[in-house]
């Protein structure tokens, strides 16, 4: 356990250093996962770099409605995609979630899909997949009750949407 924080963590300051090793658009965004099957949803916040060879990014978001609530520190990157004005971002993700002051492992995938309303404002929606540990049965209770995803069927797999608004920078 104590090995797999370690790599996250190191992935997720990698992130960081990447962020401003180029003169592409840097950009803030926050995200909101409005949740149907539980009250209240996720916040987040994500800074990201898009560079010449694709993007980095890193975020933290909080779900203070789930009993326990989480945080979780991501750090993501891939491919990026420009048709303007719309921009497609695709890559994995990994980092570390909290709940009840103990750090959990997450890995997944994500997906971006931005519309250029105006020169420094985009809109759009994420999707993601997580792989993630605190998805166990201390948590949820047994997993044999678990509601698969639409997609990703397995006990520890998390599927999330969000809407996003994103301010271009630089």
């Amino acid at each position: 356990m104590k090995s797999k924080v370690t790599l996250i963590l190191f992935l997720f300051s990698l992130g960081v250093s990447a962020q401003f090793n180029n003169d592409e658009d840097l950009t803030a965004s926050v995200f909101i996962d409005p949740t149907f099957t539980d009250a209240g949803f996720q916040f987040g916040v994500q800074l990201r770099k898009e560079l010449l060879w694709g993007w980095t990014g890193i975020e933290a978001s909080h779900y203070g409605s789930l009993n326990p609530s989480y945080t979780d520190l991501v750090g993501s990157g891939g491919m990026a995609f420009e048709f303007k004005p719309v921009t497609i971002l695709l890559g994995p993700r990994a980092g570390v979630l909290f709940r009840e002051r103990s750090p959990y492992p997450l890995v997944g995938l994500i997906t971006n899909i931005e519309l250029q309303i105006s020169q420094k404002i985009r809109v759009g929606f994420r999707l993601w997949v997580d792989h993630r540990e605190d998805q166990k049965d201390q948590f949820y209770g047994d997993s044999d009750g678990y509601e698969p995803g639409i997609i990703f069927t397995g006990p520890l797999a998390q599927e999330n949407g969000a809407a996003v608004l994103t301010w271009i920078i630089q």
